[in-house]
């Protein structure tokens, strides 16, 4: 991983003191104090492997904090950015139209609805354009639902 002397940590005694009192006053979670870490390693000339080896972390954990504290400081670095991830696909619509499904009378042939058997039938373009089997066990699971007793619900199968 040679991409990492691009971001080089140079830090004064003054500015070392910071990413310090962060580690010692025990306040912050483990994922900044070990950030703080890396920042701190790194200043003493150590590369991204040997942080990440006496630390404890994966490289590319050492490479990205440096990058951030590279380029937005060392508060940006220490806090990290809120992870956006993807968009939920289930909305509030959605799920009102999985539990719908799941409280009806199932397909003809069987005795209850599947997990896949709701996803599939919530692929329409006005709601959703796909959605696993998986998913749909969380939310209904979520939702308490009754699933598989009687005539309604869904089951595992």
């Amino acid at each position: 991983m040679g991409a990492h002397k691009k971001y080089e940590v140079a830090l004064t005694d003054d500015q070392k003191e910071h990413p310090e009192k962060f580690i010692r006053t025990g306040r912050n979670s483990s994922r900044k104090i070990i950030r703080a870490r890396i920042i701190l390693s790194c200043s003493e000339g150590r590369t991204c492997r040997q942080t990440a080896d006496s630390l404890k972390v994966c490289q590319m954990t050492v490479f990205n904090t440096v990058k951030r504290f590279v380029e937005n400081g060392p508060d940006f670095a220490l806090d990290g950015k809120p992870f956006p991830g993807q968009p939920r696909k289930v909305d509030g619509k959605v799920q009102a139209a999985m539990i719908a499904i799941a409280c009806s009378a199932p397909p003809e042939g069987h005795s209850s609805w599947t997990m896949q058997m709701i996803a599939d039938r919530l692929i329409i373009p006005e709601a959703v354009d796909s959605v696993s089997d998986e998913t749909v066990r969380q939310y209904l699971k979520k939702a308490k639902s009754d699933r598989g007793r009687g005539n309604s619900g869904a089951s595992a199968d």
